[in-house]
């Protein structure tokens, strides 16, 4: 296992909090209010529900043409699709319901990055078609997870956007080499924190989790530059010190992270540098905010995160990768399944942390 240093130990957090989770929210339980919303109620727990063919999708004049380049696409879906006016109502859930039109994102961060990849772009739909479905009986219709993203990123070898070795070495956890693996024609790997840009992915697994727990989580990486007067929002990635990072990201969460735009900005909590003298109103759903990630010192390459600065780091795996800008001629094989044990010990992991 590694061994943080103390200098990014003290950067991320002197004193971890414990995670604190939104609200609940009253109507998951409302029988009466999910119809009205035409929000499926769960029969289960564990229910999970992600239909894209069937929720409309995002007008065409909110986003950049389908036939630019797919990393772009994607940037444009995600930052349109987590704030007004293409957010109008949203709030987390593992039995999905989705209206790109309307804005409604009642969803979890799998099922909100498949719509956004299924939804509008033929080359986007084409990169989430070679993400593996969940196979438990509890996922209807067949859909990836958090934990099956952190798979096809974990398992990409290393080469660069020509179909060139990349970067010699192991795999983007530590967890052997992957260079022998065969090169995917839509994604590539994304070695390094500080090399992250608009459009590409981090995911992340839990370790252990069992069969119906929730898997991880998976974001988007955007730009936040536009937020705020004179455009003094949040670039893309943030460096806090030579081997941790604030990451700009779009998703569904449960959870509050820096620079919350599910909990208003500035009002005392939300990472905005104020003094907090109670935590914020916060919503659970689909949102901006800001994440660390820290990176080890000998490659950068991603060592733990944490959801905000004052909360728990956690050294889960964590894979990052990025939509090529034009497939790869004459290359059809699927990257392999990550079957390596990660051999980590798992840190204190909530049951509710994500799908």
């Amino acid at each position: 296992m590694v061994v943080v240093s103390l200098s990014l130990a003290v950067v991320l957090a002197l004193a971890p909090a414990a995670q604190q989770a939104f609200a609940a929210t009253p109507a998951l339980r409302d029988p009466a209010a999910a119809a009205a919303s035409h929000f499926p109620l769960p029969t289960s727990h564990w229910e999970y529900v992600c239909n894209v063919s069937a929720y409309p999708a995002i007008p065409a004049d909110h986003w950049r043409n389908a036939a630019a380049v797919p990393a772009a696409v994607l940037a444009d879906l995600a930052h349109y699709s987590s704030a007004p006016p293409g957010l109008a109502a949203t709030l987390y859930t593992h039995a999905s319901d989705i209206d790109g039109a309307a804005g409604r994102y009642h969803t979890d961060c799998s099922c909100y990055l498949s719509f956004l990849m299924h939804c509008c772009s033929p080359a986007l739909r084409a990169a989430w078609h070679r993400v593996a479905a969940d196979p438990a009986p509890e996922v209807r219709p067949p859909a990836p997870r958090a934990g099956n993203f952190f798979d096809l990123l974990a398992a990409l070898p290393n080469y660069d956007d020509d179909g060139d070795r990349d970067v010699d070495g192991g795999d983007a956890i530590g967890l052997g080499a992957a260079s022998d693996a065969p090169r995917d024609p839509l994604w590539r790997r994304v070695e390094r924190v500080r090399d992250l840009r608009p459009g590409d992915l981090v995911a992340w697994r839990v370790p252990g989790a069992p069969g119906n727990a929730d898997t991880g989580h998976v974001t988007v990486v955007i730009d936040r530059r536009d937020e705020g007067a004179d455009g003094a929002g949040f670039p893309a990635i943030t460096p806090l010190n030579s081997t941790a990072f604030l990451v700009s990201v779009a998703d569904a969460s449960a959870l509050r992270h820096e620079d919350d735009s599910r909990c208003g900005i500035g009002g005392g909590g939300g990472g905005g540098g104020g003094a907090a003298t109670s935590p914020p109103a916060c919503r659970a759903g689909v949102g901006r905010g800001r994440i660390v990630l820290a990176a080890r010192e000998d490659d950068g390459r991603p060592l733990a995160f944490q959801f905000r600065l004052d909360s728990t780091p956690r050294y889960y795996p964590i894979a990052m990768g990025r939509l090529r800008d034009r497939p790869l001629p004459g290359v059809t094989a699927a990257p392999g399944a990550v079957t390596a044990q990660y051999g980590l010990v798992l840190q204190d992991w909530e049951d509710d942390l994500f799908a």
